[in-house]
């Protein structure tokens, strides 16, 4: 239940949550909001751009890849490495004992 629910639910109602914010909404109307009481929004025309574009597809993206460890053996591993990010075949051991270990690279 709490992999369903970290990786398929929780970035439905993201990505849902910003459509509604992005097109239902508006971002110019969350803006005035955040305006309307003085404070400076530096910020409004690259906020309206993440809300509606770059949010969605990074949320996207990782639905993408939360189910597909949810429903294979692929994992994606978040390492910090120059070569970035890699997808590869763990066994289920191996991904418990990193899961396990007390200095676990994320």
């Amino acid at each position: 239940m709490d992999t369903l629910t970290n990786s398929f639910l929780m970035p439905v109602v993201a990505i849902l949550t910003y459509i509604f914010a992005g097109y239902v909404v508006r971002t110019v109307l969350i803006a005035d909001e955040i305006e309307s009481e003085g404070n400076l929004f530096r910020f409004k025309r690259p906020f309206g751009y993440m809300v509606k574009y770059v949010c969605p597809i990074c949320l996207a993206a990782i639905l993408v890849f939360g189910t597909l460890g949810m429903f294979s053996e692929y994992r994606v591993d978040a390492m910090v490495s120059f070569d970035g990010w890699r997808i590869r075949r763990t066994n289920q051991a191996e991904y418990v004992s990193r899961l396990a270990s007390p200095c676990m690279i994320l």
